[in-house]
């Protein structure tokens, strides 16, 4: 067991970016991909859209023209992130006064840090602007950035054990630790100060923030790796999605995330521990309309080697090489309809690739609702590019 615990090996440190022009509203129709997206998502009440890979600007922009479509002419109000809890609610609450690249910066992983996320962050601010707001909400259990820290620091009238308890937790995705006994105790303390901090605070998503920071440490700090870790983040991601969900009983919510969360089957397919997205599709079932998304060529940018990088070729015969024998660009398959017939090998093994890289066995009508493939990617606009 190494001495510092796993949240080292997964906390990443947020970047910033330059400004984003405005999100415009859309005029005349919609395209027909994303008119045949709507058709199938129907009266759903949760979409989860996925992405093969962090780096990928036309991913990013897609993704973007999803939200403000579904957001402007079909009802759905609520973006879940994969950010903090925490710090996205904080970047929800300062959404009017912060600029687009601050909000992002608090609330996403820095990963995705760049000018084409940001625009995300800037059609929030702009619905908001116009009255129509979409009100932005993290799940992820792990600190995207100190913007909480700061909110507890500059917030009068707060249970005094609350900004002690969230610097240790801060201090414990650190890893500064000279083995298990020295983070049992910070560990020790930082529940302490936040169970004491539960039982005075009375704002609904403050306690939800606190129970969730206090499920985040119940792990045993003699037996923690990266698997006991990425264990209870997919645990958690869920817990904290289902939560929003249940609160707003009458919200249309669209999930921000990477396919590897979303899927319903990841685990079962590719292996490892249980994930996200399939603790969510048992809860929900059909109620819940999960797209992966995937690019045919192009190149990427990959934050764990900090550059660009070259997609590879598509294969004959995987999922890449068959949705590009449709027409469309992007090109949308909805696996739940007539997909289901006219394309058998939806229903069996075929290859896949993550990233643009990783080869993956997949079944994908068990992995998703929906696909969809852009045939040209290239790397986010990043900081200082």
């Amino acid at each position: 067991m190494p001495n510092k615990p796993a949240f080292v090996m997964l906390f990443v440190v947020l970047m910033g970016t330059g400004c984003a022009a405005p999100v415009t509203a859309p005029t005349g129709q919609p395209p027909a991909w994303l008119q045949s997206l709507t058709e199938a998502v129907g009266d759903r009440r949760l979409l989860q859209l996925g992405e093969s890979g962090h780096g990928m600007a036309e991913t990013y922009r897609l993704k973007t023209e999803i939200v403000r479509h579904l957001h402007q002419q079909h009802g759905f109000n609520v973006l879940a992130v994969e950010g903090g809890i925490a710090e996205c609610w904080v970047a929800a609450q300062r959404l009017a006064e912060w600029t687009a690249e601050q909000s992002m910066r608090a609330c996403f992983w820095g990963a995705w840090a760049s000018e084409e996320a940001e625009a995300l962050f800037e059609y929030l601010r702009s619905a908001a602007a116009a009255g129509r707001p979409i009100r932005l909400v993290g799940f992820d259990n792990s600190p995207t950035s100190r913007a909480f820290s700061n909110w507890i620091e500059a917030t009068p009238g707060l249970p005094p054990t609350l900004g002690a308890a969230e610097r240790d937790f801060l201090r414990i995705f650190a890893g500064n630790f000279d083995g298990a006994e020295a983070l049992a105790e910070v560990q020790r303390r930082a529940a302490a100060g936040f169970q004491a901090a539960l039982e005075a605070v009375t704002d609904p998503m403050l306690a939800l923030i606190i129970e969730d920071r206090l499920a985040t440490l119940e792990f045993d700090p003699a037996d923690f790796d990266r698997a006991a870790f990425e264990r209870l983040r997919e645990q958690r991601m869920a817990v904290n999605l289902l939560r929003h969900i249940q609160r707003e009983p009458e919200a249309r919510i669209i999930v921000w995330a990477h396919n590897a969360h979303v899927a319903h089957a990841y685990s079962k397919f590719v292996g490892g521990v249980r994930r996200q997205g399939e603790f969510v599709h048992s809860a929900l079932g059909d109620a819940g309309y999960t797209l992966g998304i995937y690019a045919l060529g192009g190149r990427g940018y990959a934050w764990f080697i900090n550059q660009d990088y070259d997609l590879r070729p598509p294969e004959a015969g995987s999922l890449e090489a068959r949705l590009a024998t449709l027409q469309g660009d992007p090109v949308f398959l909805d696996l739940r309809g007539a997909a289901a017939t006219q394309h058998p090998w939806i229903r069996q093994p075929v290859k896949s690739f993550e990233w643009g890289l990783n080869e993956q066995l997949i079944v994908p009508a068990e992995m998703y609702d929906g696909l969809l493939l852009i045939r040209e990617v290239t790397p986010i606009t990043r900081p200082g590019d």
